[in-house]
Protein backbone atom coordinates (compact mmCIF):
# COMPACT_ATOMS: atom_id res chain seq x y z
CA UNK A 1 0.00 0.00 0.00
CA UNK A 2 1.54 3.34 -0.99
CA UNK A 3 2.27 5.98 1.59
CA UNK A 4 -0.48 8.64 1.45
CA UNK A 5 2.13 11.39 0.92
CA UNK A 6 3.88 9.55 -1.93
CA UNK A 7 2.52 10.18 -5.44
CA UNK A 8 1.19 7.02 -7.09
CA UNK A 9 3.66 7.31 -10.01
CA UNK A 10 6.63 7.40 -7.61
CA UNK A 11 5.28 4.44 -5.67
CA UNK A 12 4.76 2.41 -8.85
CA UNK A 13 8.24 3.24 -10.12
CA UNK A 14 9.83 2.21 -6.81
CA UNK A 15 7.75 -0.96 -6.63
CA UNK A 16 8.67 -1.85 -10.21
CA UNK A 17 12.36 -1.27 -9.56
CA UNK A 18 12.25 -3.41 -6.42
CA UNK A 19 10.45 -6.19 -8.28
CA UNK A 20 13.00 -6.07 -11.11
CA UNK A 21 15.93 -6.22 -8.72
CA UNK A 22 14.47 -9.10 -6.75
CA UNK A 23 13.56 -11.15 -9.82
CA UNK A 24 16.86 -10.62 -11.63
CA UNK A 25 19.36 -10.68 -8.78
CA UNK A 26 19.10 -14.45 -8.35
CA UNK A 27 19.83 -14.96 -12.03
CA UNK A 28 22.87 -12.69 -11.95
CA UNK A 29 24.21 -14.10 -8.73
CA UNK A 30 23.88 -17.62 -10.11
CA UNK A 31 26.14 -16.62 -13.02
CA UNK A 32 28.89 -15.82 -10.54
CA UNK A 33 29.35 -19.55 -10.13
CA UNK A 34 30.77 -21.24 -13.18
CA UNK A 35 29.26 -24.71 -12.82
CA UNK A 36 32.28 -26.10 -14.68
CA UNK A 37 35.11 -28.10 -13.15
CA UNK A 38 38.18 -25.91 -12.97
CA UNK A 39 41.34 -27.80 -13.89
CA UNK A 40 43.50 -24.89 -12.72
CA UNK A 41 43.11 -21.73 -10.65
CA UNK A 42 44.45 -18.85 -12.74
CA UNK A 43 44.51 -15.20 -11.67
CA UNK A 44 45.64 -12.45 -14.03
CA UNK A 45 46.11 -8.84 -12.96
CA UNK A 46 46.21 -7.49 -16.50
CA UNK A 47 46.38 -8.44 -20.17
CA UNK A 48 50.17 -8.96 -20.01
CA UNK A 49 49.56 -11.84 -17.59
CA UNK A 50 46.82 -13.16 -19.88
CA UNK A 51 49.07 -13.03 -22.96
CA UNK A 52 51.71 -15.15 -21.23
CA UNK A 53 49.15 -17.88 -20.56
CA UNK A 54 47.62 -17.55 -24.06
CA UNK A 55 51.10 -18.16 -25.51
CA UNK A 56 51.62 -21.13 -23.17
CA UNK A 57 48.28 -22.68 -24.14
CA UNK A 58 48.72 -22.00 -27.85
CA UNK A 59 51.95 -24.02 -28.07
CA UNK A 60 50.77 -26.94 -25.93
CA UNK A 61 50.66 -30.31 -27.59
CA UNK A 62 47.34 -31.13 -25.97
CA UNK A 63 44.60 -28.70 -24.93
CA UNK A 64 41.30 -29.87 -23.49
CA UNK A 65 38.48 -27.84 -22.03
CA UNK A 66 36.20 -28.89 -19.22
CA UNK A 67 33.52 -26.47 -20.35
CA UNK A 68 30.81 -26.59 -23.00
CA UNK A 69 32.95 -25.12 -25.82
CA UNK A 70 36.09 -26.37 -27.51
CA UNK A 71 39.29 -24.32 -27.16
CA UNK A 72 38.74 -22.44 -30.45
CA UNK A 73 35.25 -21.41 -29.38
CA UNK A 74 36.54 -20.21 -26.00
CA UNK A 75 39.24 -18.08 -27.63
CA UNK A 76 36.72 -16.65 -30.11
CA UNK A 77 34.32 -15.85 -27.23
CA UNK A 78 37.10 -14.06 -25.36
CA UNK A 79 38.00 -12.10 -28.50
CA UNK A 80 34.33 -11.16 -29.01
CA UNK A 81 34.15 -9.74 -25.50
CA UNK A 82 37.19 -7.53 -26.03
CA UNK A 83 36.09 -6.46 -29.52
CA UNK A 84 32.63 -5.49 -28.28
CA UNK A 85 34.14 -3.31 -25.54
CA UNK A 86 35.39 -1.12 -28.41
CA UNK A 87 32.52 -1.42 -30.91
CA UNK A 88 29.48 -1.94 -28.68
CA UNK A 89 27.73 -5.08 -27.49
CA UNK A 90 24.90 -6.45 -29.67
CA UNK A 91 22.38 -6.52 -26.79
CA UNK A 92 22.37 -4.80 -23.42
CA UNK A 93 20.64 -5.54 -20.16
CA UNK A 94 18.04 -2.90 -19.16
CA UNK A 95 19.54 0.33 -17.79
CA UNK A 96 18.12 -0.25 -14.29
CA UNK A 97 19.85 -3.64 -14.23
CA UNK A 98 23.20 -2.29 -15.48
CA UNK A 99 23.15 0.63 -13.05
CA UNK A 100 22.36 -1.54 -10.01
CA UNK A 101 23.12 -5.26 -10.18
CA UNK A 102 25.66 -4.83 -12.99
CA UNK A 103 27.61 -2.23 -11.03
CA UNK A 104 27.56 -4.48 -7.95
CA UNK A 105 28.91 -7.43 -9.94
CA UNK A 106 31.65 -5.27 -11.51
CA UNK A 107 32.66 -3.95 -8.07
CA UNK A 108 32.73 -7.51 -6.72
CA UNK A 109 35.04 -8.75 -9.49
CA UNK A 110 37.34 -5.72 -9.29
CA UNK A 111 37.45 -5.90 -5.50
CA UNK A 112 38.32 -9.58 -5.32
CA UNK A 113 40.71 -9.49 -8.29
CA UNK A 114 39.13 -12.32 -10.26
CA UNK A 115 35.95 -13.40 -11.99
CA UNK A 116 33.78 -16.46 -11.68
CA UNK A 117 30.90 -16.74 -14.10
CA UNK A 118 28.94 -19.33 -16.01
CA UNK A 119 31.36 -20.50 -18.70
CA UNK A 120 28.54 -21.53 -21.03
CA UNK A 121 27.03 -18.03 -21.21
CA UNK A 122 27.46 -16.61 -24.69
CA UNK A 123 27.43 -12.85 -25.23
CA UNK A 124 23.77 -11.97 -25.93
CA UNK A 125 23.21 -11.28 -29.61
CA UNK A 126 26.72 -12.33 -30.64
CA UNK A 127 27.16 -14.67 -33.61
CA UNK A 128 27.32 -18.36 -32.74
CA UNK A 129 30.80 -19.65 -31.97
CA UNK A 130 32.21 -21.78 -34.81
CA UNK A 131 33.20 -25.21 -33.49
CA UNK A 132 35.30 -25.78 -36.64
CA UNK A 133 37.42 -22.63 -36.37
CA UNK A 134 41.10 -23.69 -36.46
CA UNK A 135 42.72 -23.15 -33.08
CA UNK A 136 45.61 -21.01 -34.46
CA UNK A 137 43.03 -18.68 -36.05
CA UNK A 138 41.17 -18.33 -32.75
CA UNK A 139 44.44 -17.58 -30.91
CA UNK A 140 45.38 -14.97 -33.53
CA UNK A 141 41.94 -13.33 -33.21
CA UNK A 142 42.24 -13.06 -29.43
CA UNK A 143 45.76 -11.62 -29.63
CA UNK A 144 44.62 -9.10 -32.24
CA UNK A 145 41.67 -8.10 -30.05
CA UNK A 146 44.04 -7.50 -27.13
CA UNK A 147 46.41 -5.48 -29.33
CA UNK A 148 43.53 -3.43 -30.76
CA UNK A 149 42.17 -2.80 -27.25
CA UNK A 150 45.52 -1.55 -26.04
CA UNK A 151 45.84 0.82 -28.99
CA UNK A 152 42.22 2.01 -28.72
CA UNK A 153 41.97 5.71 -27.87
CA UNK A 154 38.24 6.42 -28.32
CA UNK A 155 35.46 6.14 -25.75
CA UNK A 156 34.89 2.51 -24.80
CA UNK A 157 31.44 1.05 -25.29
CA UNK A 158 29.05 0.52 -22.42
CA UNK A 159 29.29 -3.04 -21.14
CA UNK A 160 26.10 -5.03 -21.57
CA UNK A 161 26.02 -5.92 -17.85
CA UNK A 162 28.45 -3.58 -16.02
CA UNK A 163 27.40 -0.36 -17.80
CA UNK A 164 30.16 2.26 -18.20
CA UNK A 165 33.72 1.18 -17.36
CA UNK A 166 37.09 2.88 -17.58
CA UNK A 167 39.86 1.45 -19.75
CA UNK A 168 41.65 0.19 -16.64
CA UNK A 169 38.49 -1.50 -15.37
CA UNK A 170 37.88 -3.06 -18.77
CA UNK A 171 41.47 -4.32 -18.98
CA UNK A 172 41.18 -5.93 -15.58
CA UNK A 173 37.81 -7.61 -16.26
CA UNK A 174 39.04 -8.79 -19.68
CA UNK A 175 42.07 -10.32 -17.96
CA UNK A 176 39.84 -11.89 -15.28
CA UNK A 177 37.49 -13.20 -17.97
CA UNK A 178 40.38 -14.86 -19.82
CA UNK A 179 41.71 -16.36 -16.57
CA UNK A 180 38.29 -17.74 -15.65
CA UNK A 181 37.86 -19.49 -19.00
CA UNK A 182 41.47 -20.76 -19.23
CA UNK A 183 41.15 -22.18 -15.71
CA UNK A 184 38.88 -24.81 -17.28
CA UNK A 185 41.65 -25.87 -19.71
CA UNK A 186 43.84 -28.88 -19.16
CA UNK A 187 47.08 -28.52 -21.07
CA UNK A 188 49.82 -31.04 -21.71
Amino acid sequence: MPDESMPRSVFLKKAGTTFLLLTTSGTVLSTLHCGTHMARDLRFKNLDDALLEIDRVSVSAKVETNGPWNSSQVFAHLAQSIEYSMTGYPENKPAIFRKTIGRIVLAKFLGQGYMQHNLSDAIPGAPALDANLPFPDAVARLKKAISDFRAFQDHLAMHFVYDEATKDQYERVHAYHIANHLSAFTIG
